[in-house]
């Protein structure tokens, strides 16, 4: 009889932590950071000590919320890319959206940028988190490789290029030759042309905008301030592109077919 009661007491103590672990890591994965106190109020304790804390923080790091604790704010955060989410439920489209979300957020501009940027580049990070050798790629009339951190690095460097209106250098690959150079532009805007991002923007020394794809593009650098002169507010991407098939652009005065 006291062995089915100690057997009975240990299921009913492993069940109970098993659900305190349930619990946090819901918490953590809604708010992403967590106290010593607010950790025991949820396991329904009034405190917890150095060891059993210690046990607990074990058990989040097995589920890859490996607390790092912030003495100043006396807080344990997860690591920015965690999330509760399984790798294979992992959709790459998912990151494709958030990209095009991206896009549109950008050419809304102010104060839309500044409030929601910071949020979609946490979603980005937690989806990369999810399955992080996911191989997005583009429409298969278009298979260059698509979404990985080179390209958000290319991405993040063109929306800030564009927002402070800064010349943003970078080395581009040819699509014709394969040759790379060294580029220097005003960028004006990103655009979207099935499923490809392009950067729209005057290359140093010109005098007519052109397109840089994003997935050609390498070690983005985010230059001097743009003075008055050489940038010009009135240049819209919309306009220039009224009369285009996709990013086809043309000095030309459209004709009636």
């Amino acid at each position: 009889m006291k062995n089915l009661t100690a057997s009975t007491n240990a299921e009913a103590k492993a069940r109970s932590k098993a659900s305190g672990i349930r619990h946090l890591l819901i918490r953590l994965n809604i708010e992403r950071r967590i106290t010593k106190q607010q950790a025991a109020r949820i396991l329904g304790r009034q405190q917890l000590n150095d060891s059993t804390w210690k046990r607990y923080k074990k058990e989040l790091a097995a589920w890859g919320a490996r607390l790092r604790y912030d003495p100043k704010t006396k807080t344990h955060t997860v690591p920015k890319g965690w999330t509760l989410g399984r790798a294979t439920e992992m959709d790459p489209r998912k990151r494709e959206i958030l990209v095009r979300l991206r896009i549109d957020l950008l050419r809304m501009g102010s104060p839309f940028m500044e409030t929601l940027g910071p949020q979609f580049e946490q979603w980005e990070s937690q989806l990369a988190g999810m399955d992080p050798a996911v191989k997005e790629r583009l429409h298969v009339w278009q298979p260059q490789p698509r979404v990985n951190a080179a390209f958000y690095e290319n991405l993040s460097a063109c929306e800030r290029a564009i927002q402070e209106r800064r010349i943003l250098g970078f080395t581009y690959k040819r699509s014709s030759d394969g040759t790379v150079s060294a580029r220097h532009i005003v960028p004006y805007d990103l655009f979207d042309n099935n499923g490809r991002i392009y950067v729209w923007g005057v290359e140093e020394g010109g005098e007519r905008p052109k397109f840089f794809a994003l997935d050609r593009m390498s070690d983005p650098t985010v230059l001097d301030e743009v003075t008055a002169k050489g940038y010009d507010a009135e240049r819209k991407l919309d306009d220039t592109l009224r009369h285009s098939f996709g990013i086809f652009a043309t000095s030309g005065k459209p004709r009636k077919v």
